[in-house]
């Protein structure tokens, strides 16, 4: 991906994003204590399964640039456990996935369920 058509998605994804949190829990017990961040992702359901009568579990993956998450002072690129709020709704994240342009990661994405 050359650096114009980077600057072309990251625009794009800005004006299709939808504003989410990214949330990291350090220490246990009573130590614990959770950073959480505001910064915008698109957010794409895969697919749904239901579970139990009307209880479906939705498999989502939400794109966000490595941009946007210095911007907002992430300390880290997301790792697996951390979780996305969406819609007050917090959820794990299960995988993610960075994308490089010039062994700089440039857009990560994070697969969630619930």
């Amino acid at each position: 991906m050359t650096p114009l058509n980077q600057n072309r998605l990251t625009s794009f994804l800005g004006r299709a994003a939808r504003s989410i949190g990214l949330r990291r829990i350090t220490g246990t017990g009573g130590s614990a204590s959770a950073t959480t961040v505001l910064l915008p992702g698109f957010v794409r359901t895969q697919s749904a399964t239901g579970l139990q009568g009307t209880t479906v579990q939705h498999h989502r993956t939400v794109r966000v640039t490595a941009r946007d998450l210095a911007a907002a002072a992430w300390p880290d690129a997301p790792k697996v456990g951390d979780f996305v709020v969406i819609d007050g709704q917090a959820h794990r994240i299960e995988q993610v996935e960075p994308l490089y342009l010039a062994k700089a990661a440039v857009f990560y994405l994070l697969s969630i369920r619930g």
